[in-house]
């Protein structure tokens, strides 16, 4: 073990229930979160799931795009390791679950929602 905490399912959704209890924006909370999680993880992807178009708009520096609609059965060319911490986002929260799930299903250990784009506080790429 390197010394980097390792995110399961179950660490998740306990760490979204806790934004709930803090006194200041829970979004900038958030952001400081995955902030200090890529400062760790060098390795850690960002993975944009809205369209490409919607990408082409606005999206978190650093993200690939790979639209929820094209995650069927077979690993994507950019995701080759199912070992690497992948935060999925979109522009709501939905698809970004729904990638997660497909993402799950073909073996990829530590594929996260982080939800949606429109509550993101940090630097959007145009």
């Amino acid at each position: 073990m390197d010394g980097r905490y390792e995110f399961h399912e179950s660490d998740w959704k306990l760490f979204r229930k806790k934004i709930v209890d803090w006194q200041e924006d829970p979004m900038d909370k958030l952001y400081k979160e995955y902030i200090a999680l890529l400062s760790e993880d060098k390795e850690l992807i960002i993975l944009d799931v809205r369209t490409r178009d919607e990408y082409i708009m606005g999206h978190i520096k650093g993200a690939i795009n790979i639209p929820n609609e094209t995650i069927s059965n077979t690993k994507p060319d950019l995701l080759p390791d199912t070992d690497k911490t992948i935060l999925v986002y979109c522009q709501g929260g939905m698809r970004a679950g729904s990638a997660v799930r497909k993402l799950k299903r073909m073996g990829y250990k530590h594929a996260y929602n982080m939800g949606g784009i429109t509550s993101w506080t940090g630097e959007v790429v145009r």
